[in-house]
């Protein structure tokens, strides 16, 4: 579930009407990409999608109207354990049936589903070969495929499809430099437009005073937090976009949390303390899908880098994580 979460819960929009502007040129397919980002942040709509990652497929249902410019969601996920998140503004739950647990989170920035839209266009051009692909049909609508060709060994391909009446992206996928799919998200049901509907926001799963309720916690960490790290291998075009320290897991010390992205990729970098000596071998990349993980150890702190970014991406910017000498 926290892949799927992760994949699907969040999106930063940014810079959108400047940064249209920049593709928006004899046809290049700028416009289209803002007509689709905007569209899942003001539309109402509801619907079924498939989330395949390798040979993993689920099912989820999506309900998301807008009231007062405040976004309401629901998802729910169709297969195996019943799992639900509930968004009400920047207030997300996540309810966790099989530990009997409801997260809750609290974040700053605006997000809509889903999260494989760019929150940026501005810079994309320059790493990124984009063109129009072929229209298609899908979920019963007629769309417009937009392909996203990486120029370096650090990002993935994307294609999007999106609805050419309301601009919605209805289908995507990600691929890898041998142009095998690595994840793909699609709708096979979707209605567009429609009151809001406040009964469509409850909880399904009804928990009681049993379950347990977890706030994950994130602040933006202090300065002499981030002073402690350097950071000596920069990815071409992933800037630093968030940098906090984070409580996930239960009865856990809080982690610092640095974020990078292209606009459209991102990269997370988690730093936390470790409870004991660890023999377990780190230096290894671990593929999971689309995501790739990077481990290291650096004196009593383990360093995880990971993102839906190749390899080479995540072992260049962990190689060059480097703890700072006290002068």
């Amino acid at each position: 579930m926290n892949l799927q979460v992760a994949r699907i819960a969040a999106i930063a929009v940014l810079q959108l009407a400047s940064s249209a502007a920049v593709l928006a040129k004899d046809g290049d397919p700028g416009p289209i990409l803002l007509k689709a980002v905007n569209a899942t942040q003001r539309l109402n709509y509801s619907g079924v999608f498939v989330y395949r990652h390798g040979s993993v497929s689920e099912s989820s249902r999506i309900a998301h109207f807008v009231d007062g410019g405040k976004e309401f969601e629901h998802l729910e996920v169709l297969d195996g354990s019943p799992r639900e998140v509930i968004r009400e503004g920047d207030e997300v739950k996540c309810y966790m049936p099989e530990s009997r647990t409801v997260f809750i989170e609290k974040r700053s920035e605006r997000r809509t589903f889903p999260a494989i839209l760019p929150a940026s266009l501005t810079s994309l051009s320059e790493f990124y070969d984009i063109s129009k692909g072929t229209p298609a049909r899908v979920a019963g609508l007629e769309t417009q495929a937009i392909v996203l060709e990486p120029r370096d060994e650090y990002r993935y391909a994307h294609q999007f499809w999106i609805d050419n009446a309301s601009g919605l992206l209805v289908k995507a996928t990600l691929s890898d430099d041998r142009h095998e799919v690595l994840e793909s998200f699609a709708f096979t049901e979707l209605k567009i437009g429609g009151p809001n509907d406040y009964e469509r926001m409850k909880v399904r799963l009804a928990p009681n005073e049993d379950w347990k309720v977890h706030h994950v916690s994130a602040r933006e960490s202090a300065r002499a937090d981030e002073g402690n790290w350097i950071f000596k291998n920069s990815l071409p075009g992933f800037r630093r976009s968030a940098g906090m320290r984070r409580q996930v897991r239960l009865n856990t010390p809080e982690s610092l949390h640095f974020m990078f992205s292209d606009g459209l990729a991102a990269v997370s970098v988690f730093i936390e303390p470790l409870a004991s000596p660890t023999t377990k071998a780190d230096g290894n990349v671990v593929n999971m899908g689309a995501i790739n993980a990077y481990r290291r150890i650096i004196g009593d702190y383990q360093i995880l880098v990971m993102g839906e970014v190749p390899p080479a991406a995540v072992k260049r910017l962990g190689d060059g994580i480097e703890l700072r000498r006290k002068q």
